[in-house]
């Protein structure tokens, strides 16, 4: 009798806690990082069997105590199982998203395995279109992390195709007089033998290894100016730093995240007086100026890429270029757009994607906007040089 009557409380508690928890706040909820919109409540103009399902979903996301529910069951899942609804657990402390190995990169993989030629014949024809301007592309492609620790990733994620069609794209790439290509896988590669280049908790590339490619872009774009050497000076100087990162926040527990000591780049170096950054406008998100430094420093540079460029410029590469002007893919729907805002003084274009930048891949295969936007730096960039 006193089993079955602890049993009625217990399930009457759990019944009425989330209505309690809404009603009172009693209890503090530390809110879930989701990295989505919450349901919001419905309007009343809505047809009511629309209303009812809205109303639902605001429910399912907004009910007291969720947040401790949500972190409990995964909590659970994560200690004891060794499993996460969106992260993939891999060894010694690595985290994967199962989004990215598991659909992002199959969807790339299907698309080119139709659309390579397309994508790399649009590739080219924006860069030849830049070059008879005197104006110089250098292309990074960045592989995911798992492409250089294999033996972390669990046998939960779906096999890497060998080799990635990306990886082919890079190779088509690097045949084409015009353009650079930066082979960063084989540079991350090399760097890898003697220090970790990715973070463990996060999908992004560290600081350390974006110096790496830094260097080599900064070397292509001195040798297109004729420079006898890189004019690249500072050295890479590194720390550490803990961290939880973006991979983390997708498996909210209860106990403390998955963390790890980051390496990062240390500033070796000395900013000039007569540095300026600008603020976003436009589709640029911010721009360095140096107005002062005459033959110095190498010619205006602008990157378009995706959050992988933030290594680049935290490692100091805008130092050597007396305009540095950054823009993210998000911000550029098409590539006539980008060529449309491209500053007239630019004379270096790194164009820079990860593998599974399905847009860049989408964008670049559209033969209508590729042709606007060869059309467009011809009518801007003439008599330019």
């Amino acid at each position: 009798m006193l089993i079955r009557s602890s049993f009625i409380l217990i399930f009457a508690l759990l019944s009425f806690a989330p209505m309690a928890q809404m009603l009172t706040k009693i209890l503090p909820e530390k809110p879930l990082i989701e990295n989505r919109a919450l349901a919001a409540w419905p309007k009343p103009a809505e047809a009511s069997h629309s209303f009812v399902k809205a109303a639902g979903d605001w429910f399912n996301d907004n009910f007291g105590i969720r947040g401790l529910l949500v972190r409990l069951k995964t909590q659970i899942d994560y200690s004891v199982f060794r499993t996460s609804d969106r992260v993939h657990i891999g060894r010694d402390g690595w985290l994967f998203y199962r989004s990215v190995l598991d659909v992002e990169r199959p969807n790339v993989e299907t698309y080119l395995s139709h659309n390579e030629t397309a994508v790399r014949d649009g590739i080219i024809a924006l860069s030849a279109a830049l070059k008879r301007h005197g104006i110089q592309t250098i292309f990074v492609m960045n592989e995911m992390a798992d492409r250089f620790y294999p033996d972390k990733v669990p046998h939960s994620a779906l096999p890497a195709p060998t080799p990635p069609r990306v990886r082919q794209l890079t190779n088509e790439l690097a045949k084409s007089d015009a353009l650079s290509v930066v082979d960063a896988t084989a540079i991350l590669a090399e760097a890898a033998k003697s220090r970790q280049v990715f973070h463990k908790t996060d999908f992004h590339w560290n600081d350390t290894g974006a110096f790496e490619v830094a260097q080599r872009i900064v070397a292509l774009a001195s040798a297109k100016e004729g420079r006898p050497q890189t004019i690249w000076s500072h050295p890479l100087d590194i720390g550490t730093q803990r961290f939880s990162g973006g991979i983390a926040t997708f498996m909210p527990l209860l106990l403390k995240s998955p963390h790890e000591d980051m390496l990062v780049v240390k500033p070796s170096w000395q900013t000039p007086p007569d540095f300026r950054q600008d603020n976003a406008r436009g589709i640029f998100e911010f721009s360095t100026h140096f107005p002062q430094t005459g033959p110095s420093l190498l010619k205006p540079l602008t990157i378009l890429g995706d959050s992988y460029a933030d290594g680049l410029t935290r490692s100091g590469m805008y130092l050597y270029f007396s305009d540095y002007y950054r823009i993210r893919w998000n911000l550029v729907p098409k590539l006539s757009v980008f060529t449309r805002d491209l500053p007239l003084e630019t004379r270096h274009v790194v164009i820079q994607m990860i593998e599974v930048q399905y847009g860049a891949m989408v964008a670049f295969a559209d033969k209508a906007d590729i042709a606007a936007a060869v059309r467009t730096i011809d009518e801007r960039f003439a008599g330019s040089r």
